[in-house]
């Protein structure tokens, strides 16, 4: 099997020569472009160290928590992501080097004009279902984690208050079981794996009837198929699974009349009012009316470079509208991407010089270049991670690893304050204040076992993480075979699992897509089916089929 790999490998040279001068390309672009969708350099957790970490969070006049989602209809994390967008701008602004070193009362500026902001937004009589109204009095309040070798200590301050209610929207208080977001997470990816669970079934009624079918069929539908390449049936049920996907995502409204911080598409005003223009929801409406028919004509094949162009399209222009409200998101970004890959690959084919050198490079069709365009902005997705926390960190990242743990203690807390959900107040208890400070006592919520492990236990902290990093750092090797593909899968599933019980953060497009493109069930049946009926692996994958 080495062998095989090997050969296949020097037979389609070129091949892989240019995806990956694309892989390290596109990972040199993101980090160039950093947050501009559907591109990005994926900052999360970057530089773990021992220095202060802050969140933010709302109170009414009394101090008392409010649900960010239920009175702003965003999280918590993009709350602080507001906040730190505006400071940047304006350390720009004053030309100063560091944050730390802007005026004093910048950081009470910026709060209260995010706060005004929110609450504007919040007005918003297009938003479905109307949130909450703002009593009088609602607070920012800012809480600092300090990090010491035995424990968590955390300090609160107000930076941002607004005297006024403000306008009465007729929100009603939302239902909140208290569900662990793994449960949450578990109810999502089981409606997935029904729905795929009928994509299989599908598969294996072809499977099953395959021998009665016409060879002239059967030659047909498994053109392409081997351990190196994708064929004609496999990439119609890879089209499937990812149909199914971008319909799921496609739901999620984004309800926004401004672009406040334009990223992506949004920088050039000629494409401002098509950003504009998905985030008024009876316009968006329309669109959804076109998507099952869109995905149909994307799923059958032929000619799916017009449905490819429109859904891609469509979509990073509403998440580009998200993004431009300064707090951008990263859970439809390889959504995007794999659907951009698509598309550029369907236009270059078209050209009969480039579509002739695809025929040429994969024998048998361009299904293979295909799944390889897609495959290597996976890759890169991950390798933009790792080559960004090794930037970050001044290549400390792994001897710091066990600092990940005050964002443990920090994701908790925004999770909590997102929808008030007492799950995540669970834990050891946080350490004992040198002093008494009654009016904050009520925010010291226990500590996340997971983060008072990593912070008693540096070493394995260290073990576990490389773990991780050597698998983002490496991801470049999955657009090799299905073999890799489906290894590199297994892994990052196992990182997306592991990243869910520690942060609580659940990325369920990636999961899904992984298990779509790079475990590919479908694929492995197929390329089993036919291998069984030739006795053998096509010679040296070169793009021979089976004997039908």
């Amino acid at each position: 099997m080495i062998s095989l790999f090997f050969s296949h490998v020097r037979s389609h040279l070129l091949r892989y020569a240019v995806a990956l001068v694309v892989l390290f390309g596109l990972t040199a672009f993101c980090i160039k472009v950093q947050e501009n969708y559907p591109f990005s350099h994926f900052p999360m957790y970057g530089n773990p160290r021992a220095d202060d970490v802050d969140y933010y969070f709302l109170t009414d006049a009394a101090g008392k928590p409010l649900s960010t989602g239920d009175y702003a209809g965003m999280s918590a994390p993009q709350i602080k992501k507001r906040i730190n967008k505006q400071m940047d701008a304006e350390r720009i602004r004053l030309k100063v080097k560091k944050l730390k070193d802007l005026p004093p009362g910048t950081l009470e500026s910026v709060a209260k004009n995010v706060l005004q902001k929110m609450r504007d937004d919040a007005a918003n009589p297009q938003v479905k279902p109307p949130l909450m109204s703002w009593p009088a009095g609602v607070q920012l309040k800012l809480g600092l984690i300090e990090t010491e070798p035995d424990g968590f200590r955390e300090n609160f301050r107000t930076v941002a208050r607004l005297e006024d209610a403000g306008p009465d929207t007729g929100g009603a208080q939302q239902s909140h079981p208290d569900t662990d977001v793994m449960q949450n997470f578990l109810g999502y990816m089981m409606n997935f794996l029904t729905y795929y669970g009928w994509v299989l079934l599908g598969l294996g009624l072809v499977v099953g009837i395959w021998k009665w079918l016409p060879e002239r069929w059967r030659a047909w539908l498994s053109a392409g198929n081997g351990f190196c390449s994708v064929g004609r049936l496999e990439a119609f049920f890879l089209r499937l699974g990812l149909a199914y996907i971008y319909y799921q995502a496609i739901q999620t409204w984004v309800v926004y009349d401004s672009l406040p911080h334009p990223q992506g598409l949004a920088h050039w005003e000629s494409f401002r009012e098509a950003v504009l223009w998905c985030g008024h929801p009876e316009q968006w409406s329309s669109f959804l009316k076109w998507t099952v028919p869109l995905l149909v004509w994307y799923v059958v094949g032929w000619g799916n470079v017009i449905p490819l162009t429109i859904l891609t399209l469509m979509h990073i222009l509403q998440r580009t509208l998200y993004g431009s409200q300064g707090a951008p998101h990263h859970g439809h970004q390889l959504l995007s991407l794999v659907f951009l890959a698509q598309t550029v690959m369907g236009w270059v084919l078209l050209f009969p010089r480039f579509r002739q050198q695809g025929a040429e490079w994969c024998k048998r069709g361009n299904e293979t270049l295909v799944w390889l365009g897609m495959a290597v902005v996976i890759g890169a997705a991950y390798v933009i991670t790792a080559v960004e926390k090794w930037d970050e960190s001044d290549g400390k990242w792994l001897q710091n690893a066990h600092y990940f743990s005050n964002q443990i203690v920090k994701t908790h807390r925004q999770n909590y304050y997102n929808d008030l959900n007492p799950v995540f107040l669970e834990g050891v208890p946080p350490k004992a204040q040198e002093k008494a400070d009654p009016e904050n006592d009520r925010y010291r919520h226990p500590i996340p076992v997971q983060a008072h492990w990593m912070l008693t236990h540096p070493i394995l902290s260290r073990i576990f993480f490389s773990l991780g990093f050597l698998m983002e750092a490496t991801a470049f090797l999955l657009i090799f075979n299905r073999g890799w593909a489906a290894l590199y899968g297994v892994a990052i599933l196992a990182f997306h699992l592991m990243v869910l019980w520690l942060m609580k953060l659940a990325f369920p497009q990636n999961i899904e897509i992984i298990f779509v493109l790079l475990l590919n069930l479908p694929g492995w049946v197929i390329w089993w089916r036919l291998r069984k009926e030739s006795g053998a692996l096509p010679a040296a994958e070169s793009g021979a089929l089976p004997a039908a």
